[in-house]
């Protein structure tokens, strides 16, 4: 298992799938999911995470969270809760934009279940990730 997967910003949505086996909110391998990009230049990034349902619905419905880092520190977290705080409709999708400078970035995506499992734990969540800017 790689640790991290490459993304193309204005590239094609990957996907990545995180597993609650992997252990649950604690940074494991196969719990969360990291994907680096480089940007060239100063500019505002889009990004766009989409939880999945796959075959049977499965609960709590997918939820993911972001974390941004910036050469290995934490930059900004985009989480919605359960309760609603933080939230955008819909709740299996995270929409965000974050003006960045020339780097090297990397996005952290997981599913909220997998760390808070007081709503029920969904055994695998695949989530559609995509920047553009």
């Amino acid at each position: 298992l790689p640790v991290y997967a490459d993304i193309a910003l204005n590239g094609p949505t990957r996907q990545v799938c995180g597993r609650a086996d992997a252990s649950s909110f604690q940074n494991k391998l196969g719990n969360r999911r990291f994907l680096r990009f480089t940007l060239p230049d100063a500019r505002t990034v889009s990004f766009r995470v989409v939880g999945i349902e796959q075959g049977a619905v499965e609960s709590p419905s997918p939820n993911p969270d972001v974390l941004l880092h910036d050469q290995g520190l934490f930059l900004l977290a985009i989480c919605d809760g359960p309760d609603g705080d933080q939230c955008t409709e819909p709740i299996d999708t995270e929409m965000f934009e974050w003006p960045l400078d020339p780097g090297e970035y990397v996005l952290e995506v997981y599913d909220r279940s997998h760390v808070d499992t007081s709503q029920g734990i969904r055994p695998t969540t695949c989530m559609n990730v995509s920047i553009t800017g």
